[in-house]
């Protein structure tokens, strides 16, 4: 089926949470909201599917310009700019930017940022672009709360153990014990007064009363480093709590949508073994070695031609960890074109 222009390609489904799906974002504590205040429904962020597609497209690139001895064509700049979109050459051309050696490709591969899968569909800084990836929203709340507790001492949950230590380091580790369980009880007021002043911080009405309880903030902390300081033994708790984390929970289904816009296809192609690459391990996210971050996904891919008043669908596509999945004659007629391509695919960056 031949595909005479460039399509804009929509894919529209679900992202399904087959683990705890939890993420850390600056300046924001738990999920992202759609909305102020903790009721507001908690969304899955676009930045992190994104990223996480991204990542998966560099291994595919890589994997198909590898070098017969199996080495890599690209240098450490190559691989920032390709990954990330960062272009970490200060200043340098960007065809400097990745390997000297430049295969034979056809015209539609030429050596150039607009025609490379790679960079046109996820772009780099300067360049936009044909990649748009939403964020994934749940159907009301569907938040839990995971992890927790706090850190056990092994000589604590196996007494046997201290038979392995020498009588010295046997001294050592009840003097280490002692001291910990002195400040522990010291630092528990201070760090309950530190919560609050922060959450008053947040209800300050000026300049000045921020400062102020900044710098109350401030001298608590001095107070907890002093005790710190005291110790003989190790200055951090051995106890160390570990702190709950938000996440949506297992089995909830999210509408999602990515749209890939005026794209030819071989950039279809390419985007179809990127979601491919992404179902051998569909995980994102943090607390990733909690047992967090792998997600299911099905769509729709529908295009919309000129002059037509409704889309039209032109096949399906499944990302699971069970495997990958693409139905409909237009979209397996891009992979394959990729697939038959990729051999000669420099992702070769021009000047």
């Amino acid at each position: 089926m031949a595909q005479t222009q460039n399509q804009t390609f929509n894919f529209v489904g679900t992202m399904t949470a087959l683990e705890p799906l939890t993420v850390t974002q600056p300046g924001v504590r738990g999920l992202p909201r759609n909305g102020r205040g903790k009721d507001a429904n908690a969304y899955w962020p676009a930045t992190t599917i994104r990223g996480s597609l991204r990542h998966c497209a560099h291994r595919v690139a890589l994997s198909k310009t590898r070098k017969p001895d199996g080495s890599s064509p690209f240098n450490l700049d190559a691989h920032f700019l390709l990954a990330q979109g960062v272009d970490i050459s200060a200043g340098k051309s960007q065809t400097a930017a990745v390997a000297e050696d430049t295969q034979a490709v056809d015209s539609h591969l030429r050596l150039d940022v607009l025609d490379n899968p790679l960079l046109s569909l996820f772009g780099f800084w300067g360049k936009e672009s044909k990649l748009a990836v939403g964020s994934a929203y749940p159907d009301g709340q569907a938040i839990g709360y995971f992890g927790g507790g706090a850190r056990g001492v092994m000589f604590e949950r196996e007494t046997s153990l201290i038979e392995e230590l020498t009588l010295e380091d046997q001294e050592r580790l009840e003097t280490l014990l002692a001291e910990q369980t002195a400040a522990a009880d010291e630092m528990r007021p201070i760090d309950e007064e530190i919560r609050g002043l922060k959450s008053s911080l947040k209800a300050a009405e000026s300049d000045a009363q921020r400062k102020q309880v900044r710098e109350q903030i401030a001298e608590l902390e001095a107070r907890k480093e002093a005790i710190k300081d005291a110790k003989k033994e190790s200055r951090e708790s051995i106890r160390r709590p570990i702190d709950q984390y938000e996440g949506i929970v297992p089995g909830t289904e999210m509408e999602h949508r990515m749209t890939l816009k005026s794209a030819c296809r071989l950039e279809l192609g390419f985007f179809l073994a990127v979601l491919a690459e992404f179902a051998r391990d569909s995980r994102m996210g943090g607390h990733i070695h909690h047992g967090c971050g792998l997600v299911k996904a099905s769509y729709e891919v529908r295009v919309w031609p000129e002059g037509e008043l409704l889309p039209k669908v032109i096949g399906s596509v499944g990302v699971s960890p069970d495997g990958f999945s693409v139905e409909g004659a237009e979209l397996q007629a891009a992979l394959k074109e990729w697939a038959e391509s990729a051999p000669t695919f420099s992702c070769k960056v021009a000047a």
